[in-house]
């Protein structure tokens, strides 16, 4: 799951940390016992698309040249709300059911796309699984 990142909107250290976080917690797991060592291979299937994803959102903020871009356009306002989500580390969920079968929509199975302000309120309800 090793990835190069663009250094725009900053996501080597973020992506990095949440890297290292899955790994850690997994190989103290099969460590102390708790867990089969087949937990270990979740991680690629876990970090990669997200590793991706990152990528792809860090490196459409600028253009060929390597300088951010603002278009002027209404489209523009609702792209960075949606990649908000990506860079904050909120927009991703892992499809693997290695600890528990959940829903792979985010945020309590609100669709990312139909995202807004109101549905995004209801979904940070402070139950497990919402981010709030």
């Amino acid at each position: 799951a090793a990835h190069q990142m663009p250094p725009w909107a900053g996501q080597g250290a973020n992506s990095g940390v949440a890297d290292a976080h899955n790994l850690a917690w997994k190989l103290g797991a099969v460590l102390k016992g708790s867990a089969r060592p087949e937990l270990l291979s979740t991680y690629d299937v876990e970090r990669l698309p997200v590793g991706r994803t990152a990528a792809e959102v860090s490196a459409s903020a600028a253009d060929e040249r390597g300088l951010i871009t603002m278009k002027k356009s209404l489209s523009l306002i609702s792209s960075i709300f949606q990649r908000m989500f990506i860079i904050s580390g909120h927009g991703y969920t892992y499809s693997s059911q290695a600890i528990a079968a959940e829903s792979t929509l985010p945020l309590g199975g609100i669709s990312w796309k139909a995202w807004s302000l109101p549905s995004l309120a209801l979904a940070l309800d402070g139950r497990p699984g919402s981010r709030a």
